[in-house]
């Protein structure tokens, strides 16, 4: 019987700089949209700003947000993004809005809520 075990690798510098977020980002990011990689405050910022611009480049019309601390970035990237929304004080009111306004319009609209408890008061517009 033989035991393998893997190659020793060096590990890598405990100093080496990580490289910049736009850097890693580059391929994916159109010039227009290289003004947020580099206004970004931190990486969660820049990469809530790709998701809703790419949601945007999708077809979404209307963000109905329901913030909270745990969605604050994407919060911030709508607000940021020119795209029309909506403020909601209660999830499940959010929900019917943003069903209300993608049955009137025929176009997509998504609802933003924190995290835990708040995704449950979606429920009931799905039903």
């Amino acid at each position: 019987t033989a035991l393998f075990l893997p190659a020793p690798h060096p590990a890598p510098p405990v100093s080496a700089p990580a490289p910049p977020p736009s850097s890693a980002l580059k391929l994916v990011l159109q010039p227009s949209f290289e003004a947020h990689a580099r206004a970004a405050e931190n990486l969660n910022v820049l990469w809530a700003a790709v998701l809703i611009e790419e949601l945007r480049r999708g077809g979404l019309a209307h963000v109905v947000l329901c913030p909270g601390s745990r969605c604050a970035p994407l919060t911030v990237a709508v607000a940021r993004s020119g795209l029309p929304h909506s403020l909601a004080t209660d999830e499940r009111g959010a929900a019917f809005l943003a069903l209300g306004l993608a049955r009137a319009t025929g176009r997509c609209c998504a609802v933003l809520v924190s995290s835990g408890t708040a995704v449950a008061n979606l429920l009931p517009a799905v039903v």
